[in-house]
């Protein structure tokens, strides 16, 4: 798997990002996280390999047991470049969305059900409205 660069998008953004979603949600403290931007065609490999599902989708969370790595988020950046300009913003923006959805499923969020789905849209409007993006 290659990591896939998007511009506006960095170290500083992902993480400002993740410290909003732990401090306004109660993250444990010292959660370590893995980020990766990946090209379509890797993110769909792995949503194929790990969820069985072979569609494109736009982020993947995965929460672990270990001690030392909390969770693991996985962004399709590609998508980010298609669908950011159909919702009217930057793919950067669209990139930190996911983010925070992703951030969000490891501290419990689900989107299965419609009631859970709009209180999960509105943590990540909460979160991505005070965001410089």
């Amino acid at each position: 798997m290659q990591s896939f660069a998007l511009p506006g998008i960095d170290a500083d953004r992902v993480q400002a990002a993740l410290d909003r979603v732990w401090e306004q949600y109660a993250g444990p403290q010292g959660a370590q996280l893995e980020v990766a931007m990946l090209p379509s065609e890797d993110h769909t490999a792995v949503h194929g390999e790990q969820m069985q599902d072979p569609s494109v989708t736009d982020v993947m969370a995965f929460a672990y047991e270990d001690e030392d790595l909390y969770g693991e988020i996985l962004v399709n950046a590609e998508l980010c470049l298609s669908e950011g300009p159909k919702h009217g913003h930057s793919p950067a923006r669209e990139a930190l969305l996911y983010l925070i959805h992703g951030a969000l499923h490891l501290l419990g969020f689900r989107d299965d059900v419609e009631s859970a789905r709009k209180e999960m849209r509105a943590a990540e409007a909460r979160i991505l409205g005070g965001m410089d993006a």
